[in-house]
């Protein structure tokens, strides 16, 4: 199977099927996002990691792609 080195987005369609998958009232699903954020950002400081932010959202990046 040949490797593409393309590299995936996260789109805006992506972006609403995870917030749907977060909960299927939009309102809410917002809130699970930032609430789902904050955690990665604590997560990521507690551990002294550099850039927090930038990893939070990557993480979640990778879930939405999975999702």
């Amino acid at each position: 199977m040949p490797r593409t080195n393309a590299k995936k987005e996260v789109t805006a369609e992506k972006f609403a099927d995870f917030l749907e998958w977060l909960h299927p009232e939009r309102e809410r699903a917002g809130e699970e996002y930032e609430r789902l954020r904050f955690r990665l950002c604590t997560f990521f400081s507690q551990r002294q990691c550099r850039f927090a932010d930038e990893l939070a959202d990557e993480t979640i990046n990778r879930v939405i792609m999975k999702v």
